[in-house]
C-alpha cells in the first residue's frame, strides 16, 4: 500500500545511503529493543518501493521481506506507534504470508522512523503469541524510534565526513600529480609565512639544498639565503630582508626577475590568496627563451641587412634599367621587366612586415600617443588607398560626421586602417563600395571597414589574425598580400588598448572593426 509522501521517502533513503542491508549499529540498537520488551524478534525496517529491508535485525536472519507483506507500511502512515496485539484477529493482517507462515507473527508494535519530516521506515517489536503492551511501553518504543531516527542523523553526517575525506585524498593526489609534472616550480606558504606545499622544480631552479624541502621552511629563510647568493641582482643584500618580508605581508602581487648562481634567468611571480591566508609563488626558466629571442634578433638583423641592401639595389637596377631601355623593347620584355619589379616589391614588402611583427609583438616599437580625431586617420586612409581602389574598379566612401576624440599614434592607426582597406578592396567585386564608418559607443571609438565581397570562409575565422594566413578566392588573384597584415593590425590595436574583429554581412561581405578607447 503506497501513500503520498512516497517519492519524497525514497529520496530521503536514498540520500541517507539506507535500504541496502543491515549494519552492525543498527543491529545492536535491535538486540537492545527486543531485550528492553522482551521479545523475540526486534526490527529497523526501511520501505523501499519494493521491498521492505531489514536495516537493523534481532531474531531474523533474512535481510526483508516483499512491501506488500510488510507490517511497518501501515506503520509509516501513522503519526504514532501502531499496535496488533493478535495478528490472526485482525482482518488487515490474518491472511497475511508473514502470519500464517514464517516468522509466525501473531503480536506487533512498531514506530514510525521519520527524517527530515517524512516516514521512512519503523522499529518494530513481533512476538509469535499475542500480547499486550502498556501505554508507557508504547511511548517508550515511540522514544527508541526517535533514538534511531537520531543514529540514522548521525550515521549521514559519518557517511558524509568520509566522502568528503576520500574527495579531499583524491583533489590532493590530482594536485600532487599537476605539480610534479608543470614545468614551473610552485611553492605555497601559510598566512605565517611557512611552506606549506611545493614541487621539486622550485627548489631545483632557486638551487635550494633538499634540507629546506620540508614542511614549515621560512620564507624568510629562503629569501635571506636568495640575497646573500646574489639572485636579486648583486645591488641587493640582507639588509633589503625586512622590507622583502613586508612587501610579501602587504602587496596582493609581485613579479621577480632572478639571476641564478647556474648562470639561469627566472620569472618569479608572487601572488597573496584572496581570503589572505598565505601566498603562492610561481617561478619559471626564461633562460631558453631569451636564448630564442637573442636568435630571432640575429635573424632579424641578418634580413634587415643581407636581405634588405641587395634587394634595394636589385630594385634600383631593374628600374634603371627600365629607363634606359625606354620604348626600345618588345611588349615581353616588357612585360618580364614589370613582372621582376612587382615581385622584388613584394619581397622588399615582405621582409619590412617581418620585422615591423617581431618588433610590434616583443614591445619593441615606440608609439607617439598624441590627442587626436579618427575621423582625420578615417580620411587620411580613404585618400592613400583610392589610386589603388580606382585601379580595380572600386569606390571607397567615409562615412564619419560625430566627433571622434582618442589618443593614439596617428601613423599606426592609419597603417591598420590601410591594411583593413586594402584587404576589403582587393577582395570587393569591379563597381562595388567600400565603406569606412567611424563611430562613438559609450566609451568606445569604433570604425568598421564594410565591403561587397565573398566573405571569410567559416573554416577560416579562427586563424584570421595568425601570422602568414591567408584565404584564397578568386577575388584575391593577381592582388596577393603577405599574409601579415592582420597580424600587424591585432598587435597594435591590443597596444593601443583595444581590440579588432571580423562579422560577416547580412546578405555577403566582410565587415571589420576595430575598438578603442575614447578620450
Amino acid at each position: 500500500m503506497i501513500d503520498s509522501q512516497e517519492e519524497l521517502r525514497q529520496r530521503v533513503i536514498t540520500r541517507y545511503g539506507l535500504g541496502e542491508s543491515d549494519e552492525e549499529a543498527f543491529n545492536q540498537l535491535s538486540k537492545t529493543v527486543a531485550t528492553i520488551f522482551d521479545v523475540p524478534i526486534a526490527l529497523l525496517t526501511v520501505l523501499r518501493r519494493d521491498r521492505q529491508i531489514f536495516q537493523g535485525v534481532c531474531g531474523l536472519t533474512t535481510g526483508g521481506t516483499d512491501r506488500e507483506s510488510a507490517f511497518c507500511g501501515h506503520t509509516v502512515r501513522q503519526s504514532e506507534a501502531m499496535v496488533v496485539e493478535d495478528a490472526l484477529a485482525d482482518p488487515r493482517f490474518a491472511d497475511n504470508d508473514l502470519v500464517t507462515g514464517a516468522p509466525f507473527i501473531r503480536f506487533y508494535a512498531g514506530a514510525p522512523i521519520t527524517i527530515s519530516g517524512v516516514a521512512i521506515g519503523s522499529l518494530c517489536i513481533i512476538d509469535t503469541k499475542p500480547r499486550t503492551i502498556t501505554p508507557a511501553q508504547r511511548q517508550q518504543l515511540a522514544d527508541l524510534a526517535v533514538v534511531a531516527s537520531n543514529l540514522i542523523e548521525t550515521r549521514l553526517g559519518t557517511f558524509v565526513a568520509e566522502k568528503r575525506e576520500l574527495e579531499l585524498k583524491r583533489t590532493a593526489q590530482l594536485l600532487r600529480v599537476m605539480l610534479d609534472n608543470v614545468d614551473q616550480g610552485i611553492a605555497y606558504f601559510d598566512s605565517d609565512l611557512k611552506l606549506a606545499l611545493w614541487n621539486d622544480r622550485f627548489f631545483e631552479l632557486h638551487g635550494f639544498d633538499d634540507e629546506m624541502k620540508r614542511r614549515g621552511t621560512d620564507a624568510a629563510e629562503m629569501l635571506e639565503k636568495s640575497l646573500r647568493w646574489g639572485l636579486f641582482g648583486p645591488d641587493a643584500d640582507e639588509a633589503m630582508l625586512p622590507a622583502m618580508l613586508a612587501a610579501i605581508r602587504h602587496t596582493v602581487r609581485s613579479e621577480t626577475e632572478i639571476s641564478t648562481r647556474e648562470g639561469r634567468t627566472l620569472h618569479s611571480v608572487r601572488l597573496r590568496l584572496d581570503d589572505g591566508q598565505g601566498f603562492i609563488v610561481a617561478v619559471r626558466d626564461l633562460t631558453a627563451e631569451r636564448i630564442s629571442n637573442r636568435a630571432k634578433d640575429e635573424f632579424i638583423s641578418t634580413i634587415s641587412h643581407e636581405l634588405r641592401t641587395p634587394l634595394t639595389a636589385i630594385r634600383g637596377a631593374i628600374a634603371l634599367l627600365g629607363a634606359s631601355l625606354g620604348t626600345g623593347i618588345n611588349d615581353r620584355a616588357r612585360q618580364m621587366l614589370d613582372m621582376a619589379q612587382k615581385n622584388a616589391a613584394r619581397l622588399s614588402t615582405l621582409i619590412d612586415d617581418i620585422l615591423d611583427i617581431e618588433r610590434l609583438t616583443r614591445g619593441q616599437t615606440g608609439y607617439i600617443l598624441v590627442p587626436l580625431q579618427m575621423s582625420e586617420v578615417i580620411g587620411d586612409a580613404v585618400q592613400q588607398n583610392e589610386p589603388f581602389a580606382e585601379r580595380l574598379d572600386v569606390r571607397l566612401e567615409a562615412v564619419s560626421g560625430e566627433p571622434l576624440s582618442l589618443t593614439g599614434d596617428p601613423g599606426r592607426l592609419l597603417q591598420v586602417l590601410t591594411n583593413l582597406l586594402s584587404n576589403a578592396t582587393r577582395h570587393s567585386p569591379p563597381g562595388s563600395v567600400v565603406e569606412v564608418a567611424g563611430m562613438r559607443r559609450d566609451h568606445l571609438i569604433r570604425v568598421e571597414v564594410r565591403d561587397c565581397g565573398s566573405g571569410v570562409p567559416e573554416s577560416f575565422v579562427d586563424r584570421l589574425f595568425d601570422r602568414f594566413s591567408q584565404a584564397v578566392d578568386a577575388n584575391r588573384r593577381g592582388h596577393g598580400g603577405t599574409g601579415l597584415g592582420l597580424a600587424i593590425s591585432r598587435a597594435i590595436v591590443e597596444q593601443h588598448g583595444g581590440r579588432i574583429g571580423y562579422e560577416p554581412r547580412a546578405g555577403g561581405g566582410s565587415c571589420f572593426w576595430i575598438e578603442l578607447p575614447a578620450s
